[in-house]
């Protein structure tokens, strides 16, 4: 996120969304996979490619 935040290169106002959109994305995924299982395994696979 930092780097994404960094590459931005944009106001304050632009920063701060970016930043909370992206911690409300985390909660949400962090909310569906409370563990790590197989298809928790999968999604991360996925979003590192």
């Amino acid at each position: 996120m930092n780097a994404l935040v960094e590459a931005e290169d944009s106001n304050e106002d632009r920063r701060r969304k970016l930043v909370e959109r992206f911690n409300r994305g985390y909660r949400a995924f962090a909310s569906v996979y409370r563990e790590c299982t197989p298809s928790a395994r999968q999604a991360v696979e996925s979003y590192m490619s």
